[in-house]
């Protein structure tokens, strides 16, 4: 959910049937309550084993709450209501994850690990509810590249983005541990990197899997 197709094109390696991609760029637009319910709908017809939730996270960034001491108040106000829109898309997760633990079946969602959407009301409850586990990784060991600093910019560096994880499954869980071994440098995820690292390199897909 809030995804193309990534995770889902490795399954079938590993002896799994991926389910379908919910996402914008999928023709879901999930900002769309009739949409959002016809999701349901599916996931409650096909009984997923798993669902991965990973919204976007750009206004719950860091960066995002410097801004707030740079523009101006009309800036703040519709950063404010920007903000809430993504707030309904985590909370729209978090139904689907509560569904998932109702039937007996698992979920994952994930987010930066600097990420303040982790403070809202609705993830720190589900965080702190019975049977949930957390685990954090550094991207980089899954396989995370952007581009370098050079002019060029051809050359591929490592790019660390510890990500937190919750699930209520423990084998998933125990699965996702790796943090960086500090073997190499890394790139920072600014000017415009930010965006592309957000798909889930191919050996993190493997992870899952």
């Amino acid at each position: 959910v809030y995804s193309p197709a990534r995770v889902v094109k490795l399954c079938e390696r590993y002896g799994l049937t991926g389910g379908d991609p919910y996402d914008l760029r999928t023709g879901y637009d999930l900002a769309d309550p009739k949409v959002q319910a016809a999701v349901i709908k599916k996931i409650q017809r096909d009984r997923p084993k798993l669902v991965i939730g990973s919204p976007p996270c750009t206004l719950f960034s860091r960066l995002q709450q410097l801004n707030l001491h740079v523009h101006g108040p009309e800036w703040a106000e519709e950063f404010a209501k920007r903000r809430m829109k993504a707030a309904e898309h985590i909370s729209f997760c978090i139904k689907i994850f509560r569904l998932q633990r109702n039937r007996g079946d698992y979920f994952v969602f994930e987010h930066p690990e600097s990420a303040d959407s982790w403070q809202l009301p609705d993830l720190a409850e589900l965080c702190a509810s019975e049977g949930v586990m957390s685990t954090v990784i550094d991207q980089c060991m899954y396989g995370l590249k952007t581009r370098g600093p050079g002019a060029s910019q051809g050359e591929m560096i490592p790019a660390l983005k510890p990500t937190r994880l919750i699930s209520n499954s423990w084998f998933i869980i125990q699965g996702l541990q790796k943090r960086c071994d500090h073997s190499h440098p890394h790139q920072p995820l600014v000017g415009g990197r930010a965006a592309k690292a957000a798909e889930y390199p191919d050996d993190l897909c493997a992870a899952f899997c």
